[in-house]
């Protein structure tokens, strides 16, 4: 290996073998390999392509990302949807229930209103240990003892009773 010349570079002529060959000619000096302006752009092509992978490799990352945060919102958006329309429904039974209570309220208002007050009933209390009602005849014991009465005077008086 440490007969041949650098890359890009013919032998130079201290270094070349004679060679006789068939007709002696001597080889010219003929560049091998591209001159060094191309060496120094094929360099940077070659930089460059992979600073261009790279960035391809990161951009294909970031689309993958994009993708992954748009599916997590799309799902979150459809749960956030579900849990409103299932608070509204509770919100919408709550108000009903509301609205039951309200008028059970209502109507126990109006019935306490209506009914008689502490005062009434000790005064209608009072009444009624005055009266003594159990002491009461009714209309048909009445005519009852009094059929009784003239019955036993007409018996009596040897007579037959007016009433049967």
């Amino acid at each position: 290996m440490a007969d041949l010349p650098p890359l890009g570079l013919a032998p130079l002529a201290s270094e070349k073998k004679p060679s006789g060959g068939i007709f002696g000619k001597k080889p010219k000096e003929v560049e091998i390999g591209p001159p060094a302006g191309i060496a120094d752009l094929i360099g940077e092509v070659n930089t460059s392509s992979r600073r261009l992978r790279v960035l391809e490799d990161r951009y294909g990352n970031i689309r993958d990302k994009m993708q992954f945060l748009e599916q997590n919102q799309l799902s979150q958006g459809k749960s956030l949807t579900t849990e409103v329309r299932a608070t509204q429904a509770e919100l919408l039974e709550v108000k009903r229930s509301l609205r039951d209570i309200d008028g059970k309220i209502t109507q126990l208002a109006q019935e306490v209103a209506a009914s008689s007050k502490k005062e009434e009933v000790l005064v209608l209390k009072r009444y009624i240990e005055l009266w003594q009602p159990l002491n009461f005849v009714t209309r048909n014991q009445v005519e009852k003892i009094v059929k009784e009465v003239v019955e036993e005077r007409l018996a009596e008086k040897g007579a037959s009773p007016p009433f049967k």
